[in-house]
């Protein structure tokens, strides 16, 4: 008769984890890394074009080089567009996946059913697993597990019967994976893992019949001995396809290395040997996890790091005295201490201590060792087998259950945040927290926010640059300045940071000093398309207009839709309509790259450059600006606005009598360059107060 319990063991684990992870239906985009992923990346979010798809294969954006992730992406926006729901639901679809090839990988090894199903159950349903399948840019964790799972998958048919063909599938499996994710770097010493234990192809092997094993020489998969030399020698490709992807991963990284760059090795070490022992705590008892672990200082207490260092020794001293006897134990745990070795902090990206996504392949190895620690019982013992059969059971619900909690924390940035700071405060989670109360005008618990996440870390670039943008926004412009200084001192070479400082010189009129940190933050992030149109802004009004253009164009290829967005914003500043945003000056120089970049010209934004410019005391300018917006709205048909704009040039006709201004009557020849309406928002004579703050 068919065996039909590996399917069934495969739905079962398909209803469970679906169970677990059903709230991602009604999870929405976070603030943490999505904007740029998706839904602020224009590469990503129109999908899957010719263009996007060479930019996902030459860019090391967002400090990453990921190609087939981007095309993951892209590909989801490409169908679903930038509907949350359908991104979640295809991260956990890859999570099943990968849950469903595990058990099955395994059973493939070791001939077993129910340990195979145990640790497949334990990766699928775990809550540490939650930020890897819940957070739509952790995609690159989903993708390139199911990846490294099919290695092995492949792998074992190969070790059953090698051939040149089998071989290449493999090594081909192993390169899409890396392509997802560098993090299989180590997956050549994995393969070696398992020739010891459970493929049993290396001299030391232990006996496929071993009943510590739960093996009878029978009923357990034999694949081909080789010798160490040969082992090495297959591993060797792939050891090789490795070294290059690290190499790229660092020279991708660098730019994120910086922040973390005065952390010494001594810190480093000691935060590594924290994070193992913490690991396997939250793995036990994972009640306090937290999208943000942020390492505090440059200094670690004693303490943690000797009681972390005896429980790791101990473990490991367990392990190695036992192995002959229970070689799962030694190779679970060499999995669990060598996988997490690329993301351990040794090499530190970033300024979080440890994080919840790092133990998404890693844990496989402590399941592994938990299965097989559970003597076989025979036939008769039936009332041993059902208790084991009941703890392992519950064992599942209590994670099924805080696997489904978990998850609802990733429904919206409000409760993340929330969660982030009840259970891990740091000044990171404070400056995200208070990013949710701005967001929604609350500015007076805002503000308390980030300056809470600067008491904690007075060297938060963080907290410092949100401190100057909320001063900034409502017109305070030289407190916006200390702060902005202060991160400078701290990141003279963070793009963000000069390109706010840039920003804050041409609110004040000093366009030299903005140029020049304009230039430097494009020369740190060459492909932040908003560097390139303030810089090309910058440059217009220096009288620049050459180098404006070629900036402009520069800008338009990298991201088409952002003049659209910055007029938006511009608008926001010029309609009063949300609180955090009150300055007219910087109304001003975004409706002026909106404007000015435009090619051809836009109605809609040269008429929001014309609120601008009258609301910074400029009605002469104000009024050529609108009086152009209406011809051009006669030269392309938009009648639709034709009376709004004739009520503008009125007021602003009006408002330039009473100040005084000589007014032209002259019609305006809509089909100038644009380049001339950049006259209109040069300072003039009789506007010299023009470019202070009101």
């Amino acid at each position: 008769m068919e065996n039909r319990l590996p399917l069934r063991i495969s739905l079962g684990l398909i209803l469970a984890v679906m169970l677990a992870y059903l709230p991602v239906v009604g999870c929405d985009f976070v603030d943490f890394d999505d904007p740029t992923y998706v839904f602020h990346n224009p590469h990503v979010s129109t999908g899957l074009t010719r263009d996007n798809v060479v930019w996902a294969w030459t860019s090391f954006y967002a400090a990453n080089w990921h190609p087939l992730t981007w095309m993951s992406h892209q590909l989801d926006c490409q169908l679903f567009g930038l509907r949350a729901r359908q991104h979640h639901i295809v991260n956990a679809i890859w999570h099943i996946a990968s849950t469903v090839g595990l058990y099955l990988v395994l059973r493939r090894m070791t001939g077993e059913d129910w340990r195979p199903a145990l640790v497949a159950a334990l990766f699928g349903l775990h809550p540490l697993h939650v930020e890897s399948v819940a957070w739509v840019s952790e995609r690159k964790d989903v993708l390139s597990t199911f990846f490294a799972i099919l290695t092995l998958g492949l792998y074992a048919l190969y070790a059953a019967r090698p051939s040149l063909g089998k071989y290449w599938t493999v090594v081909a499996s192993f390169v899409v994976g890396l392509l997802c994710k560098p993090m299989l770097v180590t997956w050549p010493f994995v393969l070696l893992l398992i020739d010891y234990w459970p493929l049993r192809r290396c001299p030391w092997s232990p006996s496929a019949a071993d009943p510590a094993e739960g093996g009878v020489g029978s009923s357990v998969p034999r694949f081909a001995p080789a010798g160490w030399g040969r082992l090495v020698l297959e591993k060797l490709p792939l050891l090789l396809l490795a070294l290059a992807s690290a190499a790229v991963t660092v020279l991708a990284q660098k730019q994120a290395m910086r922040p973390s760059e005065h952390l010494s090795v001594g810190f480093r070490l000691g935060n590594a040997v924290v994070s193992y022992a913490t690991y396997l705590r939250k793995t036990v008892w994972p009640m306090d996890l937290a999208a943000f672990y942020q390492h505090q200082g440059r200094l670690l207490p004693v303490k943690p790091v000797l009681v972390s260092a005896t429980v790791l020794l101990l473990l490991s001293l367990v392990v190695f005295l036992g192995f002959r006897k229970r070689p799962a134990l030694l190779v679970g745990w060499l999995w669990y201490l060598g996988t997490l070795v690329p993301v351990i902090g040794l090499v530190q990206v970033g300024v979080q201590s440890m994080a919840d996504r790092y133990t998404y392949i890693p844990l496989i190895g402590i399941f592994v060792a938990v299965a097989w620690s559970i003597p076989s019982l025979p036939e008769s013992a039936l009332g041993l087998r059902l208790a084991t059969g009941l703890v392992a059971s519950v064992l599942l619900l209590a994670c099924l259950a805080l696997t489904f909690r978990q998850t609802m924390f990733w429904r919206e940035d409000e409760l993340l945040w929330f969660h982030v700071v009840d259970v891990a405060d740091s000044s990171i989670g404070r400056c995200y927290y208070g990013l949710v109360f701005y967001n929604a005008d609350m500015l007076d618990e805002a503000e308390k926010q980030f300056e809470i996440g600067l008491r904690m870390y007075p060297e938060s670039l963080f907290a410092l640059t949100m401190l100057g943008d909320f001063r900034l926004d409502r017109g305070k412009i030289e407190e916006a300045l200390a702060y902005y200084r202060k991160a400078e001192a701290i990141a003279p070479n963070n793009a963000g940071v000069r390109g706010r400082l840039g920003r804050a010189f041409a609110c004040l009129g000093r366009n030299e000093e903005a140029h020049r940190e304009f230039e430097a933050a494009c020369q740190e992030e060459s492909e932040k398309a908003f560097n390139i149109y303030n810089l090309g802004a910058i440059l217009d009004r220096l009288g620049d207009r050459s180098g404006a253009e070629e900036a402009y164009r520069e800008g338009r290829r990298l991201d088409p839709e952002y003049l659209d967005k910055i007029r938006e914003s511009a608008e926001l500043y010029c309609g009063g309509k949300v609180k955090r945003k009150n300055y007219p000056p910087m109304a001003l120089f975004l409706a002026e790259q909106a404007c000015n970049a435009s090619d051809p010209p836009r109605v809609e934004r040269v008429q929001t450059l014309a609120k601008a410019l009258a609301l910074n005391h400029r009605p002469f300018a104000a009024l050529a600006a609108a009086r152009r917006a209406s011809a051009l709205a006669k030269t392309t048909g938009q009648t639709d606005l034709q009376s709004e704009l004739r009520e503008q040039v009125r007021a602003y006709k009006s408002l330039a009598c009473r100040r005084g201004a000589l007014v032209l009557s002259a019609p305006v020849d809509t089909t100038l360059p644009g380049c001339l309406l950049s006259l209109a928002v040069l300072p003039s004579p009789e506007d010299g107060e023009s470019n202070r703050p009101r």
